[in-house]
């Protein structure tokens, strides 16, 4: 059993795409799920840009939730520094908007997904080479209802993947990684 765990939070910046795909009302299920978060997380990380992970850090705060991180790729400072308002730190992140995309999950327990886009895609993939190159498993918690397509069966092999369509799904998969069982 863990003490203590959080979850990077990912999403398109995109937000309109997700709210054009997503077969809910979305802005009610990023509440729902900031709740679930808030109730189960210890922190989220974010990279504090106007997108779906700002919102549901919104959410997941307002929940009462304890610690919003940001982390800021070097060179990305004065561009995201509007979004600094809702973190209750900013992190510099060395190595540029690459290594942020690939690496940035190893800093979390997990990582909770809602909606998709290329730099999403690279979070979730790179959490193979987690697993191979540091022996570190990375969940990850993806809401099915904001996706078109299931991840590729390619991809879902060589990955620790959760499918959630349900606030309670999630809590369930926030206990288990917990708990461990």
């Amino acid at each position: 059993m863990k003490d203590k765990i959080g979850s990077l939070l990912a999403g398109p910046t995109n937000k309109q795409r997700v709210f054009d795909i997503a077969r809910i009302d979305l802005r009610e299920r990023i509440n729902q799920l900031g709740l679930v978060a808030a109730s189960n997380l210890d922190w989220v990380d974010i990279i504090p840009d106007d997108g779906i992970p700002l919102e549901l850090a919104k959410a997941y705060k307002s929940a009462g939730g304890k610690k919003v991180v940001g982390h800021v790729p070097i060179g990305g400072r004065e561009y995201l520094s509007p979004y600094f308002e809702y973190c209750d730190d900013v992190l510099d992140f060395d190595g540029g908007w690459s290594a942020i995309n690939t690496c940035l999950s190893l800093r979390s327990d997990l990582i909770t997904v809602v909606g998709m886009s290329a730099g999403t895609m690279v979070e979730i993939a790179y959490t193979k080479y987690h697993n191979r190159y540091f022996n570190r498993v990375i969940p990850v918690a993806l809401d099915r209802t904001t996706i078109k397509e299931k991840i590729p069966f390619e991809v879902d092999e060589d990955i620790d993947l959760h499918y959630f369509t349900s606030p309670d799904e999630l809590d369930r998969i926030y206990r288990k990684i917990k708990t461990g069982r």
